[in-house]
């Protein structure tokens, strides 16, 4: 019997190996929808309440997508005259491998960030808001929540990915989504970035896909090349954030989805990655089901 998510993160629930969990999946119409929130979360104060659907996640990577979607956008001052010198004229570290010829996990988003907030003279907080965050009307997405007690973040998350999977034109041109979802590493990166999945981390990069999978990276996540049997499908864009966040968008079979787990103190990363995994696949099954009974 194939594992089902209310089951799996139910039980993962009363083993006290997680804390609770927040999972939602949605099609680009919103005729689909899936919500469910399980389990309790705790507050700074130690009070334990029913984990909600509106409760706040810790996002960590998952901002790659956002970030991303940030710097493709085309509507920011151009750079002013003084400020094109070129990077190898303004730093004098050693590259590991030179542009293309090699696939590396690291910090190359935040920095591109940081050229975001350099161009549009606003932090980069500030330039999401205005230009991912509120044609959706969201304003609980931050980078310092803390500060913030009526924060509602995790559906607002899903609203990201929707507008992605659909296409609508709202965070980005057509054209430029579109780009996100090329592969966009040369033969030297494509041939690095296996090296790195075929790596004692290899798991950790390569979102539950199995190691026979074609894949790439696109703009923004992990990019499948080829149909996975009753899964992704080809050209699917997924990432994570850290071990207890994943989400994916795909666009040939209309689907997109953002599961979270709210872990324990000492989190239990194989559980986690088990339940993540019961998520990505269990969902598809859901969304099949679903889509059977419209007929």
């Amino acid at each position: 019997m194939e594992d089902d998510i209310e089951t799996s993160f139910q039980a993962a629930i009363d083993n006290g190996k997680i804390n609770g969990a927040v999972i939602c999946a949605t099609d680009a119409e919103g005729k689909f929808v899936y919500e469910k929130a399980l389990g309790k979360r705790t507050l700074l104060s130690g009070e334990k309440l029913p984990q909600q659907l509106d409760d706040v996640l810790f996002l960590a990577s998952a901002t790659k997508l956002l970030t991303t979607i940030a710097t493709l956008y085309k509507k920011i001052a151009p750079l002013q005259e003084g400020h094109l010198r070129p990077v190898e004229e303004a730093y004098g570290f050693p590259l590991a491998f030179h542009p293309g010829e090699g696939w590396m996990y690291g910090g190359g988003l935040d920095w591109a960030g940081r050229i975001v907030e350099r161009v549009t003279g606003r932090t980069l907080g500030e330039h999401m808001q205005q230009r991912i965050f509120d044609p959706f009307g969201i304003n609980s997405a931050q980078f310092y929540p803390v500060t913030r007690e009526d924060l509602r973040a995790r559906l607002d998350y899903v609203k990201i990915l929707r507008s992605v999977l659909a296409n609508d034109g709202k965070v980005l041109k057509p054209a430029s989504v579109n780009d996100m979802f090329e592969h966009h590493l040369s033969h030297e990166a494509t041939a690095g970035h296996k090296a790195v999945l075929a790596s004692p981390m290899g798991a950790f990069f390569s979102m539950g896909v199995e190691p026979s999978t074609k894949v790439s990276h696109g703009l923004g996540g992990l990019l499948t090349l080829e149909d996975v049997d009753g899964w992704y499908g080809e050209r699917t864009m997924t990432w994570g954030g850290g071990l207890t966040l994943t989400w994916f968008i795909d666009r040939k079979n209309g689907l997109c989805g953002v599961g979270a787990v709210q872990g324990t103190i000492r989190l239990d990363g194989k559980v986690a990655a088990e339940l993540k995994q019961t998520f990505r696949h269990d969902i598809y099954r859901k969304h099949a089901s679903w889509k059977s009974e419209q007929r």
